[in-house]
């Protein structure tokens, strides 16, 4: 067979295949650009029921070992209060609870503590963050001191209703220092949360409502 004889790829068919090895390069591309938008909604959305469960949690425990101090006029102790305002947006909540946590050994720190959430409003997303302040030491100050971090974003609204054992009804706000209340915590609170999932700007905002309740363990004043 003479050399001359062989022959090669034409350029027509390195054009072809060229263009074959293109379009699959194109097309592997775009399946592995799509696996990887998927992977990032997929965490982006277990984030998002992550942080809503972990702000559930906190608030329910900080609710179900809230306490109250009572004292006399011989007694040096501070007298603790329990305080929800309903806001538009947001309730306001001050209270003591037993459910603080420490966090360095051999810290002279007790699991007492004072507790506030409130809320703010995002200026950027347009929603609400809501914010807890713990504050270590009791005093006759309760909405001030300690320190005051987020623990949820992209809030429409957080609401609870107190369940009144005489009048056997679930009222809005409810003071210790107030008549109708008196020096009593409400046996339960139920609340509602409605948040908006993260979308980007050029989708619709979708709420989301959560409903969930507390059990108040210590209903009394401690003497």
């Amino acid at each position: 067979m003479n050399k001359y004889d062989r022959k090669g790829f034409t350029l027509i068919e390195i054009i072809i295949a060229m263009s074959l090895l293109a379009t699959v390069s194109f097309l592997s591309y775009l399946t592995m650009e799509g696996m990887f938008a998927l992977k990032d909604d997929v965490i982006r959305e277990q984030q998002h029921i992550q942080n809503i469960n972990r702000f559930i949690q906190r608030f329910q425990k900080d609710m179900s070992n809230m306490f109250l101090l009572q004292n006399s006029k011989e007694d040096a102790r501070v007298k603790t209060l329990f305080k929800s305002k309903k806001e538009f947006y947001v309730d306001s909540i001050v209270f003591a609870s037993f459910s603080h946590l420490r966090v360095h050994f051999n810290a002279k720190e007790s699991d007492q503590c004072e507790i506030s959430y409130f809320g703010e409003r995002d200026k950027d997303s347009g929603t609400h963050i809501i914010k807890r302040r713990e504050s270590t030491f009791i005093d006759d100050k309760p909405e001030e001191g300690g320190e005051i971090y987020t623990v949820l974003k992209n809030v429409k609204s957080l609401h609870c209703n107190y369940f009144k054992t005489d009048s056997e009804e679930w009222v809005e706000e409810w003071s210790t220092e107030g008549v109708e209340t008196g020096r009593k915590l409400p046996p339960y609170a139920t609340c509602e949360l409605v948040v908006i999932r993260p979308f980007s700007e050029d989708e619709d905002l979708i709420e989301e409502s959560y409903q969930f309740h507390a059990k108040i363990n210590l209903k009394e004043a401690i003497e």
